[in-house]
């Protein structure tokens, strides 16, 4: 019994929020589009504050662009400062920063039965 309990936990999605966060992140850097798609929530959507504007980015297109190349694939650190959680819904707060852009986030994420799932990424985007 326990070893099933082992086996089936590590098979679980994200267990903390800032790790759904994590995982997120770094698949966004490296382009890996199918670990991406693990901790990505079916509704999930990304809404930056741009230079020009406010951009708004479902599930689909943010993929799309991963997939070719247009965006991600470059290292970030990441700073998570504030954790904010109640029952299947949390808020992580945090700074990604690149050679070339430095990002303040909030991310939305929910807890379903897979684990933490990132359902939205509110960015403010700032060149350097």
């Amino acid at each position: 019994m326990t070893v099933l309990l082992l086996l089936s936990s590590a098979f679980a999605g994200p267990a903390a929020p800032t790790d759904a966060v994590d995982a997120f992140v770094r698949a966004g850097d490296a382009r890996d589009v199918s670990a991406l798609e693990s901790v990505l929530h079916p509704d999930f959507r990304v809404v930056a504050q741009m230079p020009d504007g406010v951009s708004v980015m479902p599930r689909g297109t943010y993929l799309s662009l991963i997939r070719g190349g247009k965006i991600g694939g470059v290292p970030r650190t990441a700073d998570y400062d504030v954790v904010m959680h109640q029952g299947d819904l949390a808020t992580v707060k945090g700074t990604l920063d690149s050679a070339a852009a430095h990002f303040d986030c909030t991310w939305t994420l929910a807890k379903g039965d897979g684990g933490w799932t990132v359902i939205q990424d509110a960015v403010v985007y700032s060149p350097k």
